[in-house]
């Protein structure tokens, strides 16, 4: 049989299995076309995961080694939402153990200040209190402290007087008394509750205080169920809660102290 277009045509007519040979050629092709397709763009998918994931990883790596270093205004932003909160979370429950860990040795470092001078022997409470205000004042940063006590008289009205100051005018105010509910210290003394006036007050309390200070603290010192001193403390920055606390449970050892 000669080649021509006809005979070519018999031929496939006649054995069919011709066209499969024939097309075999582009078939495989494109099978092997689509299927390097699909493995480069698996592999692209691959690599770009991959960096994604080398970058996360640096990320966590770098929030991390901050965490270490005590650096806590930092966030992380990772591709999955789930880990940047899991990180987050841990990132806030290590501050807030930090934080703890600082409150609880300032006020042990407070109060062993304050145990050095309960140690000491005093010939009068005056010099008790000035050591007591002292190192309060110092140790809060406060630019004027007192240390007052509650009088009982058997045939007065108790009243209140200066024992010892710090930064103030502490001779001319000894020669002062304030009655129970006059003033700060007199309301103080009459409720038997820590006060703190914050920001600037309009009002000063007594005439060693001057307007204008940040905030003022009053602690009283309670002993079987009176109230037998006050500690008034002037600062210039707001008090933390942990401080007020601080001087709150001082309070009980420095007036088993006293009387």
């Amino acid at each position: 049989m000669s080649f021509s277009l006809k005979n070519l045509v018999y031929l496939h007519q006649v054995n069919p299995i011709h066209y499969i040979i024939d097309s075999a050629p582009v078939v495989l092709a494109s099978v092997a076309y689509g299927i390097g397709r699909y493995v480069s763009n698996r592999e692209k998918k691959i690599q770009t995961n991959l960096k994604h994931e080398l970058a996360n990883t640096k990320k966590i790596a770098d929030f991390s080694h901050q965490l270490i270093q005590g650096n806590f205004n930092i966030d992380v932003v990772i591709d999955d939402k789930s880990t940047q909160d899991t990180f987050l979370k841990l990132k806030e429950n290590i501050e807030n153990s930090v934080e703890k860990e600082k409150i609880t040795h300032w006020t042990n470092e407070g109060i062993a200040l304050l145990m050095e001078v309960l140690k000491e022997r005093e010939d009068s409470p005056e010099k008790f209190a000035s050591k007591v205000i002292s190192v309060l004042s110092r140790y809060l940063q406060a630019f004027q402290g007192a240390f007052y006590q509650v009088n009982y008289p058997e045939t007065e009205e108790a009243y209140l007087s200066l024992l010892a100051g710090y930064a103030i005018d502490s001779m001319h105010l000894r020669e002062q008394q304030w009655a129970i509910g006059e003033g700060l210290i007199g309301q103080v003394a009459q409720s038997g509750k820590t006060m703190y006036v914050k920001k600037n007050l309009k009002e000063p309390p007594h005439s060693h205080s001057h307007s204008g200070k940040k905030s003022l603290v009053l602690v009283p010192l309670i002993h079987q169920k009176k109230v037998r001193g006050i500690i008034e403390l002037a600062i210039f920055d707001d008090l933390q809660p942990y401080q007020i606390a601080y001087l709150e449970k001082i309070s009980d050892n420095i007036t088993i102290k006293l009387y």
